[in-house]
């Protein structure tokens, strides 16, 4: 995954550095780009952005910024944007729910009220709570863990490609 990942990601000054974990999440986010597929109603126009939001983590926030911001995927334009809480998630495609305490990220999940949007955290039984990508640090490599339900249930699609070098949660 990570040849994959770093394969196509863009960003040139990165890989001159040490992989750091947040950069490593920041690939992956980028990459779900090219992976997943959304509903037409997601988008407004043909050439809308796809917007990658990140909630309760700053230091992801700031690599996507510099890493991906701009970045393109096809025909659509990659944008970063901080959300301070669900209430502003409308125009998401990827939320990134940072660590948070299990009561907190189900609290999101559960409150998320807009469909077409790929949850992905690291914090600990994210598939379990109802979200869709779990990105967890084991030694230095990133695990990925889908929920193909919460995936459904946002009415997306990931590719066979992507779902083969994941461990598929079926809820």
């Amino acid at each position: 995954m990570a040849a994959l990942i770093w394969g196509s990601l863009a960003a040139g000054d990165l890989r001159a550095q040490p992989i750091h974990e947040y950069q490593m999440k920041a690939a992956y986010l980028y990459n779900f780009v090219k992976f997943v597929e959304w509903p037409e109603q997601a988008f407004h126009s043909a050439r809308d952005p796809v917007v990658i939001c990140v909630l309760d983590q700053k230091l992801l926030l700031r690599t996507l910024e510099e890493a991906v911001h701009g970045q393109r995927v096809d025909i659509r334009r990659v944008a970063i944007r901080q959300v301070a809480d669900i209430q502003h998630v409308d125009g998401c495609h990827i939320l990134f729910i940072g660590s948070m305490d299990s009561k907190h990220v189900a609290s999101v999940i559960r409150n998320l009220k807009v469909s077409g949007v790929l949850t992905v955290s690291e914090a600990e039984g994210f598939t379990g709570l109802g979200g869709a990508v779990n990105l967890r640090l084991e030694g230095l490599r990133i695990r990925v863990a889908i929920n193909l339900s919460a995936v459904a249930q946002q009415n997306l699609r990931i590719s066979p490609r992507l779902l083969s070098l994941a461990r598929v949660v079926k809820e």
